[in-house]
């Protein structure tokens, strides 16, 4: 009796350790589950924050990108600007100095003394105006005559006719609307030519706007004239090319399809500015058909080659256009390279950044005494870019 209950006590202790270490088991499963469970909360906070931080620190960097880029752009365009003023500086330095006559090289005008053949010593009458070095950029500027252009104001609608016709718009419904309407835009009244257009046509179109019923104060504004279009005005091919006005295939009614027509541009030969009498000495050959006919121009230009590049001594002209680029950031040209006895040219300089400033001023009096007035004055001036025809 006694043993059984030593042998009841025994298995009743060795139950209560067994429930003991069950017990304690399960609070240390309890403990470590938890416990890695906040590990696991931690570490996905921590990456968490890793790609938060990321993402500001590469912000960050690409708005510094940004700022020290636009800070570097707006550097350079001061630079540039500055550039170009000092090419207008060197253009009105030019244009001041006393000459006896000028000749057009290819649009640019040189100023001539007597006594020196521009032919022959074309460097003498001409400075370097393009390539200038200075500083970390360079410049290039021209001097054009604004007197060697038709005024568009004083022109006569015979005049623009001929301009427009020798540029390669054809006699018809376009050529009369624009004529007309370029009268109608710059006279004082309210009464339309036959093909022009005023206040009703204008006000009309999809964006309105007023018939100025006054002189153009500039060339671009022919742009908003009836029937001027840019490859008009500006022209889509180079000279010498023929035009192109059909394509040889027919509409639904059997009429021919028109395309683009090709136009040598009338922007280069029209000005705002001077009492309209054309520089015979400077006008291209273009001009002079128009103003003198096929016969007469072509005996001017026949003189002006056998006579250093003058017509008539006692024509001058006192209104010019001068447009000077500034160029910062140009890339390193390669030197000349000699490869199996040819000679290979370098590579041409290319600008990061440009600034173009066109001038157009009026010089009054010679020697000492000759000063020049700003008439136009545009400091970002953007040429248009023609558009070449693909026919």
């Amino acid at each position: 009796m006694k043993d059984r209950r030593q042998k009841t006590e025994v298995r009743s202790q060795k139950s209560e350790v067994k429930s003991q270490k069950s017990r304690d088991f399960k609070i240390f499963t309890f403990h470590f589950s938890l416990f890695t469970s906040q590990r696991g909360v931690a570490l996905l906070m921590v990456l968490w924050v890793m790609v938060f931080l990321t993402v500001i620190v590469s912000e960050f960097a690409h708005s510094m990108r940004v700022e020290i880029n636009i800070t570097k752009n707006f550097k350079e365009e001061a630079e540039a600007l500055s550039l170009s003023e000092a090419g207008l500086n060197l253009a009105f330095a030019e244009i001041l100095k006393d000459s006896d006559y000028m000749v057009s090289d290819e649009g640019d005008v040189v100023f001539v003394k007597k006594g020196i053949n521009y032919k022959e010593s074309p460097l003498k009458n001409k400075p370097l105006r393009n390539g200038i070095k200075l500083g970390s950029g360079g410049i290039h500027y021209s001097i054009m005559d604004e007197d060697s252009k038709i005024n568009i104001n004083a022109a006569s609608r015979d005049t623009i006719i001929k301009l427009l016709t020798l540029s390669g718009v054809e006699a018809g419904e376009i050529l009369d609307t624009i004529a007309d309407s370029i009268e109608d835009w710059r006279d004082d009244d309210s009464l339309h030519r036959l093909n022009g257009a005023e206040e009703d046509y204008y006000m009309g179109l999809p964006v309105p706007y007023h018939c100025k019923n006054a002189n153009f104060d500039t060339v671009e504004e022919l742009l908003m004239v009836k029937g001027m279009t840019p490859e008009i005005l500006y022209g889509n091919i180079e000279a010498g090319k023929t035009n192109l006005t059909e394509t040889g295939e027919t509409d639904s009614q059997g009429e021919g399809i028109g395309v683009r027509d090709k136009y040598t541009g009338i922007y280069q030969h029209l000005t705002v500015i001077g009492s309209g009498q054309i520089n015979l000495n400077t006008a291209p050959e273009l001009l002079l058909k128009v103003i003198k006919g096929d016969e007469e121009a072509k005996n001017i230009i026949s003189k002006r080659q056998e006579n250093n590049g003058m017509y008539d001594e006692g024509q001058k002209s006192h209104n010019f256009t001068v447009i000077s680029t500034g160029i910062i950031g140009t890339e390193k040209s390669s030197e000349d390279t000699v490869t199996g006895g040819t000679s290979e040219q370098p590579e041409k300089k290319v600008g990061v950044n440009k600034r173009k400033v066109k001038v157009i001023c009026y010089k009054d009096g010679s020697g000492k005494d000759a000063k020049l007035t700003i008439k136009y004055w545009n400091d970002n001036y953007i040429p248009y870019k023609k558009t070449e025809f693909a026919g």
